[in-house]
Parts: C-alpha cells; structure tokens; sequence
C-alpha cells in the first residue's frame, strides 16, 4: 500500500446536531485534507 488516505468520523449522540456540525465536518473536509468525512448520529434526529 503505498498511498495513504486518511478519513475523519464523528459521532454525535442526536440531540445536538445541527448545521453547524455539518459545516464543521466540511471544514476538515477542505481544509485538513481527509479524503472523505463521515458523521453517525446514534439516536433519530427530530422533526423541526
């Protein structure tokens, strides 16, 4: 394996996840050169 990737994942519980979680997964996306970001979200987001 010569080429090293590198993934970022954050996990959130569900009752604080909003956009700015997004925006920061995008952050590090752009600007920490992840290849690809993930985010699990362990319990169901409300309806708004």
């Amino acid at each position: 394996m010569d080429d090293l990737q590198s993934m970022a994942i954050e996990v959130k519980g569900g009752k604080n996840v909003g956009i700015a979680t997004l925006r920061a997964l995008r952050g590090v996306l752009e600007n920490d050169a992840a290849l690809i970001v993930g985010l699990l979200i362990l319990e169901p987001l409300g309806v708004a």
